[in-house]
């Protein structure tokens, strides 16, 4: 058999890296789609059919770009999230248990997913009133924003106002104040009144003060 030459080699060398970056735009758009589609869906309270499109982003995604690739754990941090809102409860708790195991054992970490999988479980475990696990994820969503170089403020605050509202529902409202007192402070200097990150620690606030018995100043704040 004679010898490929030298031209026609690289030629179908092109051909197979177009082919192969063909397929790969192909992936990412379809997995895009499914993304889109599955928020669109979320959005609009139909959960169960939102899990189909996630799932089969993050099959997309996997198959891409990996596991540990930020875009197919956004792609199961949905899913997660779905299946919370749902009341598919156990099975949020168990993708998230392992989504933090997958993102803990990265190299280089992205401490934004782990936010919001910290987050999921928290809403994950209230919803089951297991509130010292609810506090447990609340703070470590808290700690995980506070290790960053730069400040996400609106997601910071929110982060308090969970904490501070979960410790609130556990009776441990002087403890809840504080962090609440510290979000208020923060959401006063860096976001707008109108934000919703200020609007929800505000909210949480009030709780607070009612939990306390000063309802004038839970009034107050409400108004």
């Amino acid at each position: 058999m004679r010898p490929i030459s030298l031209s026609i080699f690289l030629l179908l060398c092109s051909l197979s890296i177009h082919a192969q970056s063909t397929d790969s735009l192909s992936v990412a758009r379809e997995a895009a789609k499914q993304d889109s589609l599955g928020t669109l869906l979320y959005s609009k309270g139909q959960f169960v059919e939102a899990q189909r499109c996630f799932r089969e982003a993050a099959g997309w995604r996997k198959r891409l770009l990996g596991r540990r690739s930020s875009a197919y754990l956004r792609s199961v941090t949905y899913l997660a999230s779905s299946y919370l809102q749902s009341g598919e409860i156990k099975q949020a708790i168990a993708v998230g248990d392992s989504l933090i195991q997958l993102i803990t054992d990265s190299v280089s970490p992205n401490y934004a997913d782990l936010y919001d999988v910290y987050t999921n479980q928290m809403y994950c475990y209230y919803a089951l009133r297991k509130l010292d696990k609810a506090i447990e994820y609340a703070r470590k969503a808290v700690d995980v924003l506070e290790r960053q170089d730069k400040m996400y403020v609106h997601s910071y605050v929110h982060a308090l106002a969970n904490l501070g509202y979960c410790l609130d529902v556990a009776k441990r409202n002087d403890e809840a104040k504080r962090y609440l007192d510290h979000a208020v402070v923060i959401a006063n200097d860096s976001l707008k009144p109108t934000d919703n990150a200020t609007l929800e620690v505000m909210n949480s606030q009030a709780y607070n003060y009612s939990y306390r018995g000063d309802y004038g100043k839970a009034i107050g704040i409400m108004y």
